[in-house]
C-alpha cells in the first residue's frame, strides 16, 4: 500500500502562509516602485505628467492594499499552521 504523501493540515497552512507572505512582500514591492515612480513625476508640467502621478499614485493605493490583505492572510494562516489541535 502506498504511503499517504498528502501534507499535514499543519503543513498546509504553514505553505500557505508562506505564499501569503510571498504576495504581501511582492505588492510591497511594486508600491514602492510605484512610489519612485511618482517621485519622478511629482513637478508635472503638463497633461501626461499629471496623468502618469495620478496612475502611480493609483498603483501605490491598490499594491498597499493587496499587500495588507495577503499580510493578513499570511499571519492567519500562519496561526492555523502552529494552533495546538483541540
Amino acid at each position: 500500500m502506498p504511503e499517504n504523501t498528502d501534507p499535514t493540515p499543519h503543513q498546509h497552512a504553514a505553505t500557505m502562509a508562506y505564499t501569503w507572505a510571498q504576495r504581501a512582500e511582492d505588492h510591497h514591492t511594486k508600491a514602492d516602485t510605484a512610489r519612485a515612480r511618482a517621485a519622478e513625476h511629482e513637478d508635472p508640467r503638463g497633461t501626461y505628467a499629471v496623468r502618469l502621478l495620478q496612475q502611480h499614485e493609483a498603483d501605490i493605493t491598490r499594491h498597499t492594499e493587496q499587500a495588507t490583505t495577503a499580510q493578513n492572510m499570511a499571519q492567519m494562516w500562519a496561526r492555523v499552521a502552529t494552533a495546538q489541535p483541540t
